[in-house]
């Protein structure tokens, strides 16, 4: 017959005891009995081994998903800024990333510390735009749209 997803009943390799002592095979050939009789006896105590491990997963299973489920219900909404991108796993998680002249220190564990280069060595620095000197100012361009930049670096 087709399995046509009947659910079958729990096996009891014991209750084939019965089958084997009915089968008279015991007064026949004794040595087979033996056999049949041990494999039998093993069969269902390896059985009963293997429910039992598959109850302690179920119960440990429920409890993973319960802790799952609460975690999530406390950082549903909750952000996170994040070193590397983990939207996979934190989705309302945001990457901080250091922009120009900026660096971080994360020497110190939890810990980040920001410094600001200034992006030209030794003491902090930038650029300014070039203007015209009139009121108000108006930026200066090198010809080709070019806005035209000064570099300077401060050292206190």
């Amino acid at each position: 017959m087709a399995w046509k997803g009947q659910q079958s009943e729990p096996i009891d390799y014991i209750s084939l005891l019965s089958v084997l002592i009915n089968s008279k095979i015991q007064q026949t050939n004794p040595p087979l009995y033996q056999v049949i009789s041990e494999l039998l006896r093993r069969l269902n105590d390896n059985k009963k081994a293997v429910d039992t491990a598959i109850e302690e997963l179920e119960v440990q299973t429920t409890t993973i998903g319960d802790t799952i489920i609460n975690i999530s219900g406390i950082t549903g909404d909750a952000t996170f800024i994040t070193v590397n991108d983990e939207t996979i796993s934190l989705p309302n998680s945001v990457q901080l990333l250091a922009g120009t002249g900026i660096n971080f220190d994360d020497s110190v564990p939890n810990k980040r510390t920001i410094i600001a280069t200034g992006g030209t060595g030794g003491g902090s620095g930038g650029v300014l735009p070039m203007v015209n000197g009139e009121e108000p100012p108006q930026l200066l361009s090198n010809g080709v749209g070019d806005l035209v930049i000064i570099p300077y670096t401060y050292t206190p």
